[in-house]
């Protein structure tokens, strides 16, 4: 491979074979030049930013972005192509590189060149234009870091009235030297003015220990679905991710033989099977914890419930077992008093919840698990259990209330009330300190009340007849 460069001062070519020692070096500039016919006069050329993130003595290369501005000074007068039928008018950049052998990339990782093979994978130039100031690029290629700008044809006005033609400069790799690295932009082919180059300057800056992003995608999702985490860290020597499942702590690294992470960015496909999972990501520079950021998964899990009500009860009373099944997944199982199988539970994927009831008559202490397999991309097994305990009958007093207030001498007011396990049952008011009335009655005829009573309270006493 050979990039072949045009000298403009003689006319001959400055050819740079493969190399791994040197840059691409491109002729000097003409000698005492006309100022009136030099571009640099009409344009101004720059670079932004001027520094470019790097590596030193990493096996990653940073992706870096930057802007190439080309600004016409002139705020009254456009830009034109020459008119001259030979002319190839436009502008080409070019990127200082030695050339690496395809697989031998590992050799020269960290040095201080720009790698032509790193680069010419993924750099991508993309100029702003609008349907006056067309422009195309071509490269770069496999064989160079040479990227030729050359206007549309319809474009003859290049930039406009204190326009600007802006190249977008993505994807950019590099382990610059520790001094100031040349870009180069040649130009040619504009009109009433010489051929020739001018130089950008890009600094080496060696990051600070940063988390420039770590997400996931997507941050919520049912049981069984994957989710994306992405990450891009710099300024570290080495990365973890960790969290915890089902009680245990994992860890993945970006070094040694278990190295399961990529630097300086990377991503990473998880299926979580916990409601909230809490990833980590860890930065360390030199053995030491620099930085740490964190991302939470919401996941929704299946629904399994078995309920006993009540789940003590006395002898003959009633009880209810009662299941629920929920989630998209399906789901097979069994209900099992002791070694028993009560019934086979089987839930169809869908949506749609699966309920079911048992009555029970309390006769003795019981045991219950409902026990079964949700058939998730990897099937989890669950098992619920629910008791049912024998207890002594307990009187209570379920509700007790009064349904007329008393408005008159002699009147009547009615009460209603419901008691567990009570046989007997006297009720009576607080301002006598008697229980006037009879036994199970439901109203109470107050033959000594005034209207001047106040009727503050009503109580209820019952006793159990054994």
């Amino acid at each position: 491979m050979q990039a072949v460069f045009k000298d403009f001062r003689s006319g001959a070519s400055a050819v740079a074979s493969k190399t791994v020692d040197g840059y691409v070096i491109l002729a000097d500039k003409p000698v005492e030049p006309d100022p009136k016919r030099q571009l640099s006069n009409a344009l101004s050329f720059a670079i932004s930013p001027g520094t470019v993130l790097t590596s030193v003595g990493r096996d990653y290369l940073i992706p870096n972005e930057l802007t190439v501005t080309i600004r016409n000074r002139d705020k009254d007068k456009p830009l034109l192509s020459a008119r001259a039928a030979d002319s190839a008018p436009g502008f080409t950049l070019v990127f200082p590189a030695v050339w690496v052998e395809p697989g031998e990339e590992e050799t020269f990782t960290g040095t201080t060149a720009l790698t032509a093979v790193a680069l010419v994978e993924d750099i991508e130039v993309v100029p702003a234009s609008d349907a006056k100031h067309g422009w195309t690029v071509s490269g770069p290629d496999a064989d160079s870091l040479v990227s030729a700008i050359r206007p549309n044809p319809d474009n003859r006005e290049l930039i406009g009235k204190g326009g600007a033609l802006m190249l977008h400069v993505s994807d950019l790799n590099t382990s610059l030297p520790p001094f100031a690295t040349q870009v180069y932009v040649l130009y040619e082919g504009i009109d009433g003015y010489d051929p020739g180059y001018e130089t950008l300057t890009l600094y080496r800056q060696i990051p600070e220990p940063q988390i420039r992003s770590f997400m996931a995608e997507p941050p919520s999702l049912f049981c069984g679905e994957e989710s994306r985490l992405s990450w891009s860290g710099l300024g570290c020597d080495r990365i973890e991710l960790s969290y915890v499942e089902y009680g245990t702590t994992h860890t993945l690294t970006s070094d040694g033989e278990d190295a399961s992470l990529s630097l300086p960015e990377g991503s990473l496909t998880v299926m979580p099977y916990e409601d909230l999972m809490v990833y980590t990501l860890s930065l360390y520079k030199d053995g030491k914890l620099v930085k740490e950021e964190t991302v939470d998964i919401t996941v929704v899990m299946p629904v399994m419930d078995l309920t006993m009500t009540p789940k003590a009860a006395a002898l003959g009373e009633r009880a209810h077992l009662s299941w629920e099944l929920g989630g998209r997944w399906a789901f097979k199982g069994t209900l099992t008093e002791g070694r028993t199988i009560l019934q086979k539970i089987s839930k169809p994927a869908t949506d749609v919840p699966l309920r079911g009831s048992m009555p029970e008559e309390v006769r003795q202490n019981r045991f219950y698990r409902l026990n079964g397999t949700w058939q998730t991309p990897q099937p989890m097994t669950w098992t619920r259990e629910a008791t049912l305990t024998v207890v002594e009958p307990v009187t209570s007093i379920e509700f007790f209330r009064m349904y007329r207030t008393l408005d008159r001498p002699y009147g009547e007011v009615s009460f209603a009330w419901s008691a567990r396990n009570a046989e007997n049952y006297r009720i009576g008011h607080c301002a006598t300190g008697t229980f006037p009335g009879a036994e199970n009655l439901g109203t109470l005829v107050d033959d000594d009340l005034t209207i001047d009573t106040v009727f503050t309270e009503v109580m209820i006493d019952w006793s159990s007849v054994s």
